[in-house]
């Protein structure tokens, strides 16, 4: 049996727990984690896409795996041509 439940601490503050055959885990820090990566990944991508410069993220095959506005404008080409 495997459930996910909210439960509330004594300030009502809401924490997110995983319920399984085993002990109750609280969750708050993974969740907390995921929601610093979300921030880390939209603030990449707001500097990528807004850079005053042609961007270009490769992967190691040396396949172009991202590119920004400014590299397709001074390239001449669409995005889903890279």
């Amino acid at each position: 049996m495997h459930t996910k439940l909210v439960l509330e601490d004594r300030d009502g503050a809401q924490i997110p727990v995983d319920f399984s055959a085993g002990p109750i885990c609280d969750e708050r820090e993974r969740v907390a984690a995921e929601q610093r990566l979300v921030r880390s990944e939209q603030r990449f991508r707001s500097v990528f896409d807004n850079a005053p410069l042609g961007l270009a993220l490769i992967d190691c095959g040396n396949r172009y795996v991202l590119v920004n506005r400014v590299m397709c404008a001074r390239s001449g080409r669409l995005p889903s041509s890279w």
